[in-house]
């Protein structure tokens, strides 16, 4: 990883948990919208032995989308990640660094992260950019890791799966018609959807599609007390002309367990999946959206766009001006 001619920023901090547990939680990048609010969607492009290549999406404070890949190197047995960032950013030209779990007795232990960048501007600047961001990052993983069983209650996980007639390039294009997608990427649009307790919630939702293998939904404003309420479609081969679609829907609340009944949230979110997998047609031919019953632009999940869509924009959570994993 490139190291030459960099400018270098250090930071750590003691957590309460076993060195183990917390690598786990930090290296699990599917997981990462869970454990940073601030992170959209990841995707593995690639993964062999120990090195992964990883694209990431964030939502930045002034609303718009960051979108970047970065080399992963893991060692479990070392406790340690190293990372580099492909391309520039903004001012940044290169960006990389390594994560170390060190531990302090069976309980504990001590993270601390090294970054290293070069920057066309004044690298002090940057400095305290990265030192700010890894401040944050490093006080969320710990908040996070010192509460994994509170963490857990308050995660509710649903998943679906529906076997497609047609390849994954159909699957794909009939996926993102059903959705309303205009174009592949990151955009915003104002949606409807039903909501957990009942009646219709309208929410800004920043909604990526990858092309050929899936498409995310993050509502930003979620109905309250949820915090999180993520939607994943993703589309995988099955046969030389069949694909295999899985729909999932995760929710949190900021609250120590999920509100109201665990089972209703549960038969609420079954059932929104349930309208989304049929949503996209099942033979050749067939308009995906056009099932029975439907209101006119109801889309998956009892979807329908309002309002405004935009390309660039949104208001709500916030990353860190600065992304750096």
């Amino acid at each position: 990883m490139t190291t030459v001619d960099a400018h270098r920023t250090e930071a750590s901090a003691p957590v309460a948990a076993p060195a183990g547990e917390v690598y786990r939680l930090l290296t699990d990048v599917a997981e990462w919208p869970l454990l940073y609010p601030w992170i959209a969607h990841t995707e593995v492009l690639e993964s062999e032995g120990g090195r992964d290549l990883v694209e990431f999406w964030a939502v930045k404070p002034d609303g718009t989308v960051r979108n970047w890949t970065s080399r992963r190197v893991l060692d479990p047995r070392a406790l340690r990640m190293d990372f580099e960032q492909l391309g520039s950013v903004g001012p940044i030209t290169g960006l990389g660094g390594t994560w170390i779990f060190h531990p302090e007795g069976p309980d504990g232990c001590r993270v601390a992260t090294e970054h290293w960048f070069t920057t066309d501007r004044d690298p002090d600047e940057t400095a305290g950019e990265l030192d700010r961001n890894s401040a944050r990052q490093l006080a969320t993983l710990r908040a996070k890791a010192e509460r994994r069983a509170e963490f857990t209650d308050r995660v509710l996980r649903v998943e679906a799966h529906r076997e497609l007639p047609y390849g994954t390039e159909e699957s794909y294009d009939r996926l993102v018609r059903a959705l309303g997608h205009e174009g592949t990427g990151a955009d915003f649009a104002d949606v409807v959807t039903r909501a957990p307790a009942g009646g219709t919630h309208t929410g800004r939702t920043l909604r990526i599609a990858v092309p050929g293998r899936a498409v995310v939904h993050q509502d930003l404003t979620p109905p309250d007390p949820l915090e999180l309420c993520l939607r994943r479609w993703r589309i995988t081969p099955a046969s030389a002309d069949r694909t295999r679609l899985t729909a999932s829907l995760v929710l949190s609340s900021p609250r120590a367990a999920l509100p109201g009944p665990r089972e209703a949230l549960r038969a609420w979110a079954e059932a929104d999946l349930a309208t989304g997998l049929a949503a996209v047609g099942d033979e050749p031919g067939d308009e995906p959206g056009d099932e029975p019953g439907d209101e006119p632009g109801d889309g998956p999940s009892g979807m329908k766009r309002s309002g405004t869509r935009s390309d660039t924009k949104t208001e709500g959570k916030g990353a860190p001006p600065c992304e750096f994993c």
